[in-house]
């Protein structure tokens, strides 16, 4: 079997591994957790997990990046949300991650708070953990949100070290 991943300027990988810290955010229970992954005009977003403020999701996407992304848009934006069944599900926070940034190497980041994705007032809710490379998954049958396997991090840090870590 090859690599699962190769090197991509054109491609953005990201994968979700957990966030800790987040805030209560039900009257019973927690929270019910989710990101929501944005590249440009593109979205995807892993599972919610029930009743955590310390999920652990270990997901993978895979984006292509158009030329325009680079100019129009700072980098890569991770919301948190919180999964409603009845009502419309709340903003918790979010992370951005600068083009420059996407190094591949595991960061945990502070996500910030504030009422709604555009109205952002800095306070710290919470951390989340992932990686981020400009790469490319050429495993056949992938499919956005795929979950981590053991081997991936393999490949994955077999990518970043042949790359020079970034």
């Amino acid at each position: 079997p090859g690599a699962v991943f190769v090197a991509s300027p054109k491609h953005v990988l990201v994968a979700v591994l957990s966030a800790a810290g987040l805030p209560k955010m039900d009257v019973f229970g927690l929270c019910d957790p989710y990101v929501k992954v944005l590249v440009g005009e593109q979205e995807a977003r892993t599972a919610y997990i029930r009743n955590t403020v310390a999920p652990t999701w270990n997901q993978l996407f895979n984006f292509e990046l158009w030329p325009s992304y680079e100019r129009e848009y700072p980098g890569v934006v991770l919301e948190v949300w919180d999964h409603d069944d009845l009502t419309p599900d709340d903003f918790i926070g979010k992370v951005e991650i600068k083009w420059d940034d996407l190094t591949g190497e595991d960061r945990e980041l502070i996500i910030r708070g504030g009422k709604t994705p555009q109205h952002i007032d800095g306070h710290e809710v919470g951390r989340l953990k992932l990686q981020a490379t400009y790469a490319r998954c050429v495993e056949r049958g992938f499919q956005q949100g795929a979950h981590l396997t053991k081997a991936h991090f393999q490949h994955l840090r077999a990518l970043l070290d042949e790359d020079g870590g970034g």
